[in-house]
């Protein structure tokens, strides 16, 4: 007997306002629907939430309704934001809201300059009155270290271009079941009117 054949998934993408090839840090939104189409293509991407928060420092899902991470297995985050703090911020991606027996290893561009570090738990960045966006893939089942990767870029008050960077996350608590999944922009208000965030688990 041949193969059964792959049911059809249908899947509405996330609007980023994106125009790929565009200067600014948002077209790295065009990479994003790309991965994410692949996605949805090869596994079962389900929307969880989509939120639009608005002068906080962090955003948390399964702050109403507990996330399930031993059920879900893994997570995608898809996020633009718009800051609107005073300040630049490094974003961090909190497992169970806390950066407890969390390690990174990340490289940024930034300036035309680049920067490696591998203790400073940063997963993102916002920079003052720009715009900034993240891709992160996250493993999510507890029995082992949970780990991420993180695609993230920003621009500036100016639109011009300021960071891009790459981060690999690691959650050494292999026991406690992943019940919120925070977001910390690092700066009051980080995510300012007009951000917009979702998450899926991905499946097979």
């Amino acid at each position: 007997m041949g193969r059964m054949p792959t049911p059809a998934i249908s899947l509405t993408l996330p609007t980023l306002g994106v125009t790929p090839g565009g200067t600014d840090a948002s077209s790295w939104g065009a990479l994003i629907n790309a991965a994410l189409t692949l996605l949805a293509t090869k596994f079962r991407l389900q929307l969880i939430e989509t939120r639009a928060p608005s002068g906080v420092q962090t955003t948390t899902f399964g702050d109403v309704t507990p996330l399930a991470g031993d059920t879900d297995g893994i997570y995608v985050v898809v996020a633009k934001g718009k800051s609107a703090a005073a300040g630049d911020g490094n974003g961090y991606i909190k497992p169970n809201g806390a950066l407890t027996n969390v390690t990174t290893q990340f490289l940024q561009g930034a300036g035309g300059s680049a920067n490696a570090n591998n203790g400073a738990q940063i997963s993102f960045v916002t920079r003052q009155g720009g715009t900034f966006t993240l891709f992160a893939i996250i493993w999510a089942t507890s029995g082992g270290r949970r780990a991420w990767v993180a695609l993230a870029g920003a621009d500036n008050a100016a639109g011009a271009a300021t960071d891009v960077v790459a981060t690999y996350g690691v959650w050494n608590d292999t026991a406690t079941v992943l019940t919120t999944l925070a977001l910390d922009g690092g700066a009051a208000a980080a995510w300012g009117a007009g951000s917009t965030v979702s998450l899926y688990r991905l499946g097979t």
